[in-house]
């Protein structure tokens, strides 16, 4: 049983204070895998924390590789069953979204080639300069969702409710951090959609005296997103930026 509040953090009824190392297993041979998890003990670690790439485990879709077949790097149900004998405990973070300095943030490049649809695009039209994609394509989720699903099998039974070591699973990784640092909103269909109705719940009629009076207009939002006035462009950074987190 695992109990948190806001002073405190109980495993099977025992205040436990977590102290995790980073160790990624896709990027160690399998023979490093003892002995890097035998210094982590020693440095007085506790608790292993890892990501798990969707762009590994997956590189075709539909092709999942959890027990090392196409890479012995792969194998995560070892290295899960590793680190419980090694008496620690594990937080699994299995994205879909990585970055971690991976390649393409941790996406399998099939995905953005099968559904261009959510890559998105910034300014004045232009081509965002990082892997960002739309989360809230339909697209997407479903792929996430299959992604999910399967590694959420691999999971389960090594939760610490049914006996493993995980503690826990972190979905996603710096969501919203590639937007941030090239300062590129991401601008797909959905999304325009989306801000728009957005925007109507926040305004409701007051809308104009702050946005230009037809800027809902299907055909002048996407133009009006991508090249904003001086006169609101201000408001328009703190809504887009409210909006992104929201969604």
């Amino acid at each position: 049983m695992i109990k948190t509040d806001s002073l405190t953090f109980e495993i099977d009824g025992r205040p436990t204070t977590i102290l995790a190392g980073e160790v990624h297993y896709f990027r160690l041979p399998p023979t490093r895998w003892q002995s890097v998890l035998t210094e982590l003990k020693a440095a007085g670690m506790n608790t292993v924390s890892t990501y798990i790439p969707w762009l590994v485990h997956e590189e075709e879709e539909g092709v999942f590789d959890f027990t090392g077949q196409s890479d012995e790097r792969n194998n995560l149900k070892h290295f899960i069953e590793l680190v419980h004998q090694n008496g620690l405990y594990l937080i699994a973070r299995p994205g879909p979204f990585n970055m971690a300095e991976l390649k393409n943030e941790g996406l399998p490049f099939w995905v953005r080639k099968k559904y261009p649809a959510i890559i998105p695009t910034t300014w004045a039209g232009q081509t965002v300069p990082t892997g960002t994609v739309d989360y809230t394509n339909s697209d997407f989720k479903y792929a996430a969702q299959n992604w999910l699903q399967a590694v959420c099998q691999i999971l389960a039974p090594a939760l610490r409710t049914h006996g493993g070591p995980i503690i826990g699973v972190q979905l996603d990784n710096e969501v919203g951090m590639l937007s941030w640092i090239s300062n590129a909103p991401d601008l797909t269909d959905t999304t325009v959609a989306e801000f728009s109705v957005w925007l109507q719940h926040k305004y409701n009629n007051q809308l104009p005296a702050v946005y230009p009076a037809d800027f809902l207009a299907t055909a002048r939002i996407r133009q009006y997103m991508e090249k904003p006035d001086d006169a609101w462009v201000l408001q328009y950074q703190n809504d887009l930026g409210y909006y992104m987190r929201y969604r």
